[in-house]
């Protein structure tokens, strides 16, 4: 009898002090994973976001229309990315770095993007702007006093806005030819001095690149370091902009990257990586990958305004002049329409649209951006031969859009976050 009191008071004593050692336990071993002081707080697992699926289908229907149009066309290869608000939701390579060998275009593939470097060069100006280094409608020889024109009573009058919107007054294209010959920046702008004005500044749109790149000493005389060093310094690496240069030697160097190719006959071939255009670098200088285009997408959307501000971005999309809509396939997009051209962008402007862009030639390589800041929606297509498909391409894809974009709106009908970025999480770049 005195034995089974004894097990009852054994087991109701193990019972008190087995919880009471536990919890002791477990006390020293979170005092062991956390300094003395700190609070430990309890850590809720947020339930994952659903993916909606409207915005699904549309993004599964524009990559069937994406892949067909691409075989269609016979090009060796291009990469493609859509970025919606701040999320990229659709980013693939196509195709071949080079026609008769089998790697093939990835997110991190480095093309030239020719003269989509010129959006660049003016939102690096707007970040001196907003420093209050400059202003837009500063004269060049401000920064540049030994700069003149002819006649020489406009030197004072060519300002960097006029620079920035092909508006200075020079002939189409002026000295384009010695881009192409490969001549030092400082040797084209004693030349291009020499160039009779063909309209007073501000009269006219006439396209340049020569005349563009007068922004590279400007603003290296303000900063007093190099263009390249600018760029790098508050774009690229803010951005995470990895892949991205400004060399024809860093091109070279890169192991991931495109070959050029140019049509003969029925077929393309491939053609040598040249060194023009890097000399104008601001007009048409920059190499990027097209996961790249998307940080640099998500930045011109207002998407990274720690490093590229609202005030930035409204000054170099204004319309400064008017032009013709230079993108044959955006001219069907919408009517009735006006071109214009801001500060390093094309302005398009429908009755309830606007289609900011610019494309790029050079050198076998051909690019295309554009972006609809209203709709917070952009894409950019990387290709490594001449062809229609990306103006083709970028065309389809706003109208493909604004068609379903009442149907994008709003959320899921369980009422959860919808999660834009996780639709093309687990795609393969092929």
């Amino acid at each position: 009898m005195k034995s089974k009191k004894k097990n009852r008071w054994a087991y109701g004593a193990l019972a008190v002090i087995m919880p009471l050692a536990f919890s002791l336990f477990m006390a020293a071993d979170e005092r062991e994973s956390n300094p003395v002081g700190v609070k430990t707080q309890s850590v809720k697992i947020p339930k994952p976001a659903r993916v909606d699926p409207r915005l699904q289908s549309f993004v599964d229907a524009f990559e069937k229309q994406l892949e067909e149009a691409f075989q269609s066309s016979n090009l060796p290869g291009a990469a493609v990315a859509i970025v919606l608000d701040s999320n990229v939701i659709f980013k693939k390579g196509l195709g071949l770095k080079k026609v008769g060998e089998s790697d093939p275009v990835d997110e991190h593939t480095t093309f030239r993007i020719a003269s989509v470097s010129k959006g660049f060069a003016s939102v690096l100006t707007g970040l001196q702007v907003d420093r209050n280094k400059l202003s837009w409608n500063d004269p060049v020889t401000k920064y540049l006093p030994q700069f003149r024109t002819n006649p020489e009573s406009f030197s004072d009058s060519v300002t960097i806005r006029h620079i920035l919107s092909h508006s200075s007054g020079f002939p189409y294209q002026a000295y384009s030819t010695l881009v192409e010959d490969g001549l030092r920046r400082d040797v084209m702008f004693k030349k291009l001095q020499g160039v009779k004005l063909s309209r007073r500044p501000g009269e006219i749109h006439s396209y340049q690149n020569v005349a563009y790149s007068l922004i590279e000493p400007v603003l290296e005389n303000v900063e007093d370091c190099s263009y390249q060093d600018l760029l790098f310094d508050r774009i690229f690496r803010p951005l995470r902009m990895n892949d991205a240069s400004i060399t024809y030697e860093e091109m070279m160097a890169n192991d991931n990257k495109a070959t050029p190719h140019q049509r003969y006959k029925r077929r393309y071939a491939p053609v040598n990586i040249s060194s023009s255009y890097y000399n104008v670098a601001a007009a048409g200088g920059i190499n990027a990958s097209i996961s790249d285009m998307t940080e640099w997408m998500k930045a011109l959307l207002g998407h990274r305004p720690d490093v590229v501000s609202a005030q930035v971005l409204d000054s170099v999309f204004k319309p400064v002049i008017r032009t013709r809509v230079k993108n044959s396939a955006l001219s069907s997009f919408d009517y009735p329409r006006k071109g214009h051209y801001g500060m390093g962008w094309r302005v398009v402007e429908y009755p309830s649209d606007t289609i900011i862009y610019h494309g790029g030639y050079a050198n076998g390589f051909k690019s295309e951006i554009a972006l609809d800041k209203n709709k917070n929606v952009a894409i950019c297509i990387l290709t490594n031969a001449p062809n229609s498909f990306s103006k083709k391409m970028v065309a389809e894809f706003f109208k493909a859009y604004k068609s379903c974009e009442y149907r994008l709106e709003g959320k899921c009908e369980d009422d959860e976050p919808i999660a834009y970025q996780s639709i093309t999480a687990d795609k393969k770049f092929l």
